[in-house]
């Protein structure tokens, strides 16, 4: 079981280098929060191939206007959250394909939801 969470000031070097001309955040600061437990999955053809099944948690923030009292609160307010199940399977070019199914529960009306998605992570390179 791991948790991440982030608390991330766009003023800060690295984001001084996103953002020279454009405000590609879309904010000034944001936060996320990520929890997933991951177990090998036991049966027949999903024991050979080393698939995981996993359940995870995501929510998170964006908001401008700076770091302030009400910046703080609106952040909390527009936050955003989703569960979900998924399964992660090793890839023969290295990395891992994940597909995961999300359930978001606390979303804004304006929000585009998908719900599917497929992914490829692909680890570093050994020499």
């Amino acid at each position: 079981c791991v948790l991440i969470l982030c608390l991330f000031f766009a003023c800060s070097p690295c984001a001084t280098l996103l953002t020279l001309t454009h405000d590609h955040l879309g904010g000034d600061v944001y936060y996320n929060a990520h929890m997933c437990v991951s177990h090998p999955l036991q049966w027949g053809v999903f024991k050979t191939l080393g698939v995981r099944g996993m359940a995870f948690f995501n929510a998170g923030s964006l908001v401008g206007g700076g770091v302030t009292r009400d910046s703080v609160s609106e952040l909390v307010g527009h936050t955003r959250a989703a569960y979900g199940l998924g399964l992660s399977i090793p890839s023969p070019i290295g990395g891992v394909i994940e597909c995961t199914y999300a359930q978001p529960f606390r979303k804004n009306g304006s929000d585009l939801i998908e719900k599917w998605q497929i992914g490829l992570r692909i680890r570093g390179m050994h020499s």
